[in-house]
Protein backbone atom coordinates (compact mmCIF):
# COMPACT_ATOMS: atom_id res chain seq x y z
CA UNK A 1 0.00 0.00 0.00
CA UNK A 2 1.30 3.42 -0.92
CA UNK A 3 0.46 6.23 1.62
CA UNK A 4 0.15 9.83 0.61
CA UNK A 5 -1.76 12.90 1.42
CA UNK A 6 -4.70 13.20 0.44
CA UNK A 7 -5.22 15.95 -2.82
CA UNK A 8 -8.96 17.50 -3.59
CA UNK A 9 -9.43 15.06 -6.42
CA UNK A 10 -9.74 12.58 -3.36
CA UNK A 11 -12.71 13.85 -1.76
CA UNK A 12 -15.68 11.80 -3.16
CA UNK A 13 -13.57 8.51 -3.14
CA UNK A 14 -12.74 9.27 0.63
CA UNK A 15 -16.51 9.87 0.97
CA UNK A 16 -17.31 6.55 -0.67
CA UNK A 17 -15.06 4.65 1.04
CA UNK A 18 -15.83 6.10 4.89
CA UNK A 19 -19.76 4.85 3.56
CA UNK A 20 -19.15 1.60 2.62
CA UNK A 21 -16.21 0.76 5.47
CA UNK A 22 -18.72 2.13 8.41
CA UNK A 23 -21.97 0.52 6.92
CA UNK A 24 -21.84 -2.89 8.45
CA UNK A 25 -20.63 -1.20 12.20
CA UNK A 26 -23.09 -1.27 15.33
CA UNK A 27 -21.77 2.05 16.21
CA UNK A 28 -22.20 4.01 12.77
CA UNK A 29 -24.66 6.46 11.62
CA UNK A 30 -25.62 8.43 8.53
CA UNK A 31 -22.89 11.29 9.38
CA UNK A 32 -19.88 9.22 9.21
CA UNK A 33 -19.15 9.94 5.50
CA UNK A 34 -19.03 13.32 5.90
CA UNK A 35 -17.33 14.17 8.57
CA UNK A 36 -13.79 14.33 6.88
CA UNK A 37 -15.69 16.84 4.67
CA UNK A 38 -16.61 18.72 7.45
CA UNK A 39 -13.46 19.34 8.90
CA UNK A 40 -11.71 19.80 5.47
CA UNK A 41 -14.66 22.43 4.87
CA UNK A 42 -13.93 24.15 8.31
CA UNK A 43 -9.83 24.04 8.09
CA UNK A 44 -9.65 21.32 10.67
CA UNK A 45 -7.90 18.55 8.90
CA UNK A 46 -4.24 18.71 10.12
CA UNK A 47 -3.56 15.80 8.10
CA UNK A 48 -5.94 13.45 6.06
CA UNK A 49 -3.84 10.24 4.40
CA UNK A 50 -4.91 7.84 2.22
CA UNK A 51 -3.53 4.20 1.08
CA UNK A 52 -3.91 3.10 -2.17
CA UNK A 53 -3.03 -0.02 -3.87
CA UNK A 54 -2.75 0.02 -8.03
CA UNK A 55 -3.93 3.90 -7.72
CA UNK A 56 -7.20 2.93 -5.98
CA UNK A 57 -8.00 4.61 -2.57
CA UNK A 58 -8.32 1.66 -0.35
CA UNK A 59 -7.64 3.30 3.35
CA UNK A 60 -8.13 6.43 4.75
CA UNK A 61 -7.01 8.42 8.19
CA UNK A 62 -8.25 11.87 8.99
CA UNK A 63 -6.63 14.10 11.76
CA UNK A 64 -8.16 17.20 13.39
CA UNK A 65 -7.52 19.66 16.58
CA UNK A 66 -8.50 18.31 19.87
CA UNK A 67 -8.31 20.13 23.27
CA UNK A 68 -7.33 18.04 26.60
CA UNK A 69 -6.81 19.99 29.58
CA UNK A 70 -3.46 19.70 30.58
CA UNK A 71 -0.34 21.18 28.40
CA UNK A 72 0.90 20.25 24.77
CA UNK A 73 -0.86 20.54 21.31
CA UNK A 74 -2.82 17.35 20.66
CA UNK A 75 -4.49 15.92 17.40
CA UNK A 76 -7.42 13.88 16.97
CA UNK A 77 -7.95 10.61 15.40
CA UNK A 78 -10.97 9.97 13.15
CA UNK A 79 -12.53 8.81 11.16
CA UNK A 80 -10.49 5.77 9.66
CA UNK A 81 -12.05 3.81 7.05
CA UNK A 82 -10.63 1.18 4.87
CA UNK A 83 -12.40 -1.20 2.14
CA UNK A 84 -14.65 -4.18 3.65
CA UNK A 85 -12.40 -6.64 1.68
CA UNK A 86 -9.19 -5.32 2.77
CA UNK A 87 -10.29 -5.19 6.28
CA UNK A 88 -8.09 -7.09 9.18
CA UNK A 89 -4.74 -6.89 6.88
CA UNK A 90 -3.32 -4.41 9.03
CA UNK A 91 -3.71 -1.58 6.40
CA UNK A 92 -5.27 0.55 9.12
CA UNK A 93 -2.69 0.50 11.17
CA UNK A 94 -0.32 1.42 8.78
CA UNK A 95 -2.17 4.32 7.81
CA UNK A 96 -2.35 5.72 11.41
CA UNK A 97 1.52 4.45 12.15
CA UNK A 98 1.98 6.77 9.26
CA UNK A 99 0.01 9.40 10.26
CA UNK A 100 1.07 9.58 14.21
CA UNK A 101 5.18 9.99 13.07
CA UNK A 102 3.74 13.00 10.34
CA UNK A 103 1.76 14.60 13.75
CA UNK A 104 4.82 13.79 16.05
CA UNK A 105 7.29 15.52 12.94
CA UNK A 106 4.58 18.40 12.88
CA UNK A 107 5.73 19.14 16.80
CA UNK A 108 2.33 17.46 18.12
CA UNK A 109 2.94 15.99 21.91
CA UNK A 110 -0.54 13.69 21.70
CA UNK A 111 -3.52 12.15 19.76
CA UNK A 112 -6.71 11.20 21.43
CA UNK A 113 -9.75 9.48 19.93
CA UNK A 114 -12.62 7.30 20.55
CA UNK A 115 -12.26 3.80 19.84
CA UNK A 116 -12.23 0.05 20.24
CA UNK A 117 -9.94 -0.80 22.67
CA UNK A 118 -8.98 -3.71 20.93
CA UNK A 119 -8.16 -2.28 17.90
CA UNK A 120 -6.46 0.68 19.19
CA UNK A 121 -4.73 -0.63 22.25
CA UNK A 122 -2.10 -2.52 19.95
CA UNK A 123 -1.35 0.73 18.04
CA UNK A 124 0.03 2.32 21.80
CA UNK A 125 -3.06 3.93 22.63
CA UNK A 126 -4.54 3.97 25.88
CA UNK A 127 -7.39 4.51 27.82
CA UNK A 128 -7.68 5.65 31.31
CA UNK A 129 -7.98 9.41 32.43
CA UNK A 130 -9.74 10.81 29.55
CA UNK A 131 -13.21 11.17 29.18
CA UNK A 132 -15.78 11.86 26.78
CA UNK A 133 -19.46 13.10 27.65
CA UNK A 134 -21.22 9.81 29.37
CA UNK A 135 -18.84 7.24 27.11
CA UNK A 136 -17.37 4.67 29.01
CA UNK A 137 -13.65 5.49 29.68
CA UNK A 138 -12.46 1.96 27.81
CA UNK A 139 -13.21 3.82 24.73
CA UNK A 140 -12.00 7.11 25.25
CA UNK A 141 -8.25 6.78 24.36
CA UNK A 142 -4.80 8.58 23.95
CA UNK A 143 -1.34 8.38 23.38
CA UNK A 144 1.74 10.95 24.38
CA UNK A 145 4.96 11.41 23.07
CA UNK A 146 6.29 14.56 25.07
CA UNK A 147 6.04 12.62 28.54
CA UNK A 148 2.68 14.24 29.10
CA UNK A 149 -0.10 11.69 30.20
CA UNK A 150 -3.67 13.25 28.46
CA UNK A 151 -6.20 13.70 30.87
CA UNK A 152 -9.27 14.86 31.10
CA UNK A 153 -12.17 15.77 28.95
CA UNK A 154 -11.40 15.75 25.24
CA UNK A 155 -13.15 18.68 22.95
CA UNK A 156 -12.88 17.74 19.51
CA UNK A 157 -13.47 19.74 16.04
CA UNK A 158 -16.53 21.24 15.73
CA UNK A 159 -17.13 19.27 12.97
CA UNK A 160 -16.78 15.87 14.82
CA UNK A 161 -18.75 17.22 18.15
CA UNK A 162 -21.87 17.36 15.73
Amino acid sequence: MQVRPETPDDAQAIFDLTKVAFAPMSFADDNDPYLTGRLRDAGDLILSLVGLDAGTIIAHAAFSPATVPCPGRWAALGPVSVTPDRQKQGLGSKLVADGLARLKGMGFDGCVLIGNPAVYGPMGFMSGKLTYRDLASSYVMGQSWSGITPEGEITFAPALEG
